[in-house]
């Protein structure tokens, strides 16, 4: 016969309870509507890269890619076939853009 094991009362013990953080902050309370009417929107801009004048010089073409749903950017290269160049995955990965130069 195995000995009985105290279950302690689950009513009297006490928790941590820690209020809900009320976000007013107006632009996150407006997210899950710009979610809803933006998401897969974009931005695609074609850009390029001159630097022919340098020696060993080319001209790279880009797309720059803005995600209307949460304002980031994406900078994606656009390689030519047999180009000698590596498919390294992206320019610039996608991420907010600073307002200013100085952020």
């Amino acid at each position: 016969v195995e000995a009985a094991v105290a279950v302690p009362n689950v009513d009297k013990v006490e928790r941590a309870v820690t209020p809900p953080v009320l976000d007013n902050d107006p632009v996150k309370k407006g997210y899950l509507k710009t979610f809803l009417e933006k998401d897969g929107k974009i931005l695609r801009f074609s850009c390029y890269w001159d630097t022919r004048d340098k020696p060993h010089g080319d001209l790279q073409m880009f797309d720059l890619i803005y995600f209307l749903v949460d304002h980031t950017a994406e900078v994606r290269e656009i390689l030519k076939p047999n180009s000698g160049r590596h498919n390294f995955g992206g320019f610039l990965k996608r991420q907010k853009m600073p307002k200013n130069g100085s952020n």
